[in-house]
């Protein structure tokens, strides 16, 4: 009987992409290539896209395809770094004297309760008052 051939190991410069693509010496000049083929996928995205007639007898599988073909571009999206760096927009608003990281307008629950309970204080007040002085008959 033969020996079975076992397959050869896996070199150590064999390169594999997991999700995201993991940072190394060769990174840039992969997310060069495949923003290369994204680009490309975007160019037949479009003009299937622009082809696409509502009396077309093909365009289920023109659809299919501009499907399959925007998914191949969303899952590259998500591999690649993106380009343009996160901005965080800090608004500071400014009233009573004093800096607040929210305006005047947005309230919390709390304060709304608070609101509440001073209205229903309010009217106790209100209703006790009048049971000592009674009716006001004019």
């Amino acid at each position: 009987m033969p020996a079975t051939e076992t397959p050869p190991a896996e070199s150590a410069t064999a390169k594999t992409y997991p999700y995201p693509l993991e940072n190394d010496d060769d990174a840039a000049n992969d997310y060069d290539d495949f923003r290369k083929v994204q680009e490309i996928l975007i160019g037949h995205a479009q003009q299937l896209a622009v082809n696409v007639k509502p009396d077309d007898p093909d365009i289920n599988r023109r659809s299919l395809a501009l499907s399959h073909i925007l998914d191949r571009i969303h899952q590259l999206d998500a591999m690649l770094p993106s380009l343009i760096p996160e901005q965080v927009m800090c608004w500071e608003f400014v009233y009573d004297g004093m800096v607040h990281n929210k305006p005047p307008c947005a309230r919390t629950e709390e304060d709304l309760m608070a609101q509440l309970e001073i209205v229903r204080k309010r009217k106790e007040r209100e209703a006790r008052s009048e049971t000592k002085r009674g009716p006001i008959n004019m």
